[in-house]
């Protein structure tokens, strides 16, 4: 059974920022959430992840309905996000940060051990000993992963993790995160503005525009769809 949203609305005072969009994401699947910005897409995730809750429309996990439940409650059944800017617990090494996600989480039986083989998830064991400070932006993107896969998730949500990377850096890390999605399981859900790193990784694609869903499917269907290319101003996308 999946991850799902079912005719989920959002509303900030006036502002009707998601009406009625349905989602779903099986474990073992990558699927693309896009759109133009305002489309909606970090409202979803924070539906998703319990950090929203919606006025309409319900969420549920594996069949069981999770709508009102807070993000610590999700995270500990396996629904686990990231943020768009990374904030590491300064003063600490970059093993201790994803180790306190671990012995968090309340879902890891070795904490030590989730937390290294996270690192090892996105390449970081050789820095776990270095104090977060230190790191550049590919690498504090790369840990933000890491603390999130130390949670043991069975649904990942990456919000622009590959924001501020430059080509060589997103590369890197969609070889990082199609491996992961592969070998741990997970069912990956990924916003994201780069559409070609989006289109290359999901098998999947659902587009937002002003809280409205108006195209779904496999990524190169979604690439030719007439209302997604305009919403795109004109593009090819």
């Amino acid at each position: 059974m999946p991850l799902s949203a079912r005719g989920v609305s959002v509303r900030f005072g006036g502002l009707l920022a998601l009406h009625e969009v349905s989602l779903t994401v099986e474990v073992g699947q990558k699927v693309g959430l896009i759109g133009p910005n305002g489309a909606g897409k970090t409202t979803m995730f924070g539906v998703l992840s319990g950090h929203l809750k919606p006025f309409r429309g319900e969420v549920f996990l594996e069949g069981r309905r999770i709508t009102q439940l807070p993000p610590e409650a999700r995270a500990r059944l396996g629904v686990v996000r990231t943020f768009q800017v990374p904030r590491p617990f300064p003063g600490l090494t970059v093993f201790e940060n994803v180790l306190v996600f671990a012995r968090f989480s309340g879902r890891s039986q070795d904490p030590e051990a989730s937390a290294w083989r996270a690192l090892e998830g996105v390449g970081l064991e050789k820095w776990a000993e270095a104090r977060v400070e230190g790191l550049n932006v590919a690498q504090l993107k790369r840990l933000e992963v890491a603390r999130a896969l130390a949670a043991e998730p069975r649904y990942l949500l990456l919000d622009e993790v590959f924001a501020g990377l430059n080509p060589v850096e997103k590369a890197a890390l969609a070889e990082r995160i199609e491996a992961l999605t592969r070998d741990w399981g997970l069912g990956l859900l990924l916003v994201e503005h780069d559409l070609k790193t989006v289109f290359r990784l999901a098998q999947w694609v659902y587009v937002l525009s002003f809280g409205s869903l108006i195209a779904e499917g496999p990524p190169e269907v979604v690439a030719r769809d007439p209302k997604v290319i305009e919403v795109y101003t004109g593009g090819v996308v």
